[in-house]
């Protein structure tokens, strides 16, 4: 997953 799409959706871009 991207930085940003992780960003927008409900997993945090830390989680994965």
């Amino acid at each position: 997953w991207n930085s940003n799409s992780c960003s927008t959706m409900k997993y945090p871009r830390t989680e994965k």
